[in-house]
């Protein structure tokens, strides 16, 4: 099959419609909360100028990531008069497993500038050599959402836990939630020569500082964000409310339904290994058909041969036959 009977292939697929949640959430719920409003617009903004928009949110468990990172994926997906009218789903878009062919097939399906919610993202993005296979799969998953202009939360615990280069050079606002509906937006620097672009180092040193007299349940919100803004990369601060009841109640359901994912099913007869390669196939072929990426540049991009590229792309015109 010739390269250009393989593009036709595999642009010529129907993907079937997913399953819907798409909430409605009242405009008076965002009363008092401008901030907030102000950050879904800046992501906006930043996706419709072509440019990525990686946003990590941290905090401690229970605190509100998840509340606050389907709060700014609806006000994404609104046209930013009518904040009650949102072409965000809950099924869509928010990822609740680990399983990354999950990942994939969600982030292909999703149309331009759509918000994608990766619950729990720890689970795929933890401290792992540069070039091992989750690394290779992530680039491909960076790939796709830059070309295709997909906004991507990223909710994890602790900020350290991503690779250095996730934080350097993929991640533009790191949004860390201390106290339940309040969070501060940090930017990293625009120091090409920085090799610590969020200053992490002398956080450390100045949040030490300013609380060395004082015990850790003494560290309250108000004393947290005073530090936080006294920090090089503060940004701003905004308050944020918690989802409808109806809405929280169905999220909840949702991430039980879907709380069973890859890394919780034994490796037989490499199940693992073939789903990691379904969701890679279908991203790469993603890139090929609508990203306009050529081989060459699929390679440069994700870390992958030449070759391994080009059996990819046949593969995935043999599996629409």
């Amino acid at each position: 099959m010739t390269k250009k009977e393989t593009k036709a292939k595999l642009v010529a697929k129907k993907d079937k419609p997913p399953m819907s949640f798409i909430p409605v959430i009242p405009a008076a719920h965002f009363k008092g909360h401008d901030g907030l409003v102000t950050m879904a617009r800046l992501c906006q903004m930043r996706t419709h100028a072509d440019y990525d928009a990686f946003i990590a949110i941290t905090g401690t468990e229970g605190v509100g990531k998840s509340v606050l990172d389907i709060l700014l994926a609806y006000l994404v997906q609104t046209d930013g008069v009518n904040l009650a009218k949102s072409s965000f789903d809950l099924y869509d878009n928010v990822i609740y497993s680990g399983n990354r062919q999950l990942v994939a097939k969600k982030i292909k399906e999703l149309p331009r500038f759509s918000a994608v919610c990766i619950d729990e993202a720890i689970k795929h993005l933890y401290k792992r050599n540069f070039m091992d296979k989750m690394q290779i799969f992530l680039n491909v998953v960076a790939a796709v959402c830059r070309k295709l202009n997909k906004l991507v939360f990223l909710c994890l615990p602790d900020f350290n836990d991503l690779d250095t280069f996730y934080r350097n050079h993929r991640v533009k606002w790191w949004i860390h939630v201390y106290d339940r509906g309040h969070a501060v937006v940090l930017e990293k620097s625009k120091n090409p020569a920085a090799t610590d672009k969020w200053y992490l180092k002398e956080f450390n040193k100045s949040w030490e500082r300013l609380t060395k007299r004082k015990k850790t349940h003494e560290v309250n919100a108000a004393k947290q964000l005073s530090i936080f803004k006294r920090q090089k990369t503060y940004f701003f601060d905004f308050t944020f409310p918690d989802l409808p009841k109806e809405i929280g109640d169905k999220y909840k359901q949702i991430a039980i339904e879907k709380s069973s994912d890859i890394y919780n099913v034994k490796n037989h007869h490499g199940v693992r290994e073939k789903l990691y390669r379904d969701g890679l196939m279908s991203l790469v072929a993603k890139l090929y058909t609508e990203g306009g990426l050529t081989q060459r540049a699929l390679a440069d991009q994700t870390g992958l041969s030449l070759g391994a590229v080009s059996k990819l792309l046949q593969d995935a015109a043999k599996h629409e036959k």
